[in-house]
């Protein structure tokens, strides 16, 4: 299939995460939701491309006795236009009650706090890991904070969500740059220590650096 590198990465990436030696967590279970969506839309690419192929015939019956359905129910999953329901079905009822309010989860309550507070431009995964639970420890004790994989995963959708301002990303990069300003947040987790090797971390990094005054034994800023 083309254009599914990204897709099938992901999948893999979250499977990496279940431990079948362990018990169940709710972190294996985002996991797995995460790629039960990965493969649901290799699914929808792998028909798609099946049946725009001009060169063979992948009838939806076909595609339903491989996907051990009907060509019906595939056919309403899959095409771009689904077949219309017949004039005797009854139309669904409207929903009278209103969907209740999205309350912020603790992954992005944290990255709100400090978001505009970093001098560094590249802040790797292990890094904000630890600041989140030296935060969860001050701010919400008694409860159990995410692992470093499941706060990745979060966070990774709150700097990409339509409601922040759009300066991170999540990439992997040579941080050693980006990170050659103070930076005092450091102070807050004094058991954490940089990466001095200088290859690709992955992390969260700014689109547009910012200069900060250098730290000590570096030699120039990076913009």
């Amino acid at each position: 299939m083309h254009n599914t590198e990204q897709t099938l990465g992901t999948a893999i990436a979250e499977l990496n995460c279940v431990r079948p030696s362990t018990n169940a967590s709710l972190d294996e279970l985002t996991a797995l939701n995460v790629a039960r969506d990965c493969v649901d839309q290799l699914l929808r690419n792998c028909v798609t491309e099946l049946r725009a192929d001009p060169q063979t015939t992948h009838t939806w019956g076909a595609i339903g006795y491989v996907l051990d359905s009907s060509a019906h129910a595939v056919q309403q999953k899959y095409s771009p236009t689904p077949t219309v329901p017949a004039l005797t079905e009854p139309a669904p009822a409207p929903l009278l009650e209103t969907q209740p309010n999205h309350e912020p989860s603790d992954a992005e309550v944290f990255w709100e706090a400090y978001a505009g507070c970093f001098s560094w431009n590249f802040l790797p995964s292990d890094f904000l890991h630890a600041l989140y639970l030296r935060w969860m420890d001050t701010e919400r004790p008694g409860i159990t904070p995410l692992q470093k994989c499941a706060l990745t995963r979060r966070l990774k959708k709150v700097i990409a969500s339509e409601s922040s301002p759009g300066e991170w990303f999540y990439t992997r990069a040579r941080a050693h740059a980006p990170m050659s300003a103070a930076e005092p947040i450091t102070a807050l987790v004094p058991a954490w220590t940089p990466d001095t090797s200088d290859k690709p971390l992955y992390g969260v990094r700014r689109r547009t650096f910012i200069q900060k005054p250098l730290d000590a034994g570096t030699g120039t800023h990076h913009r």
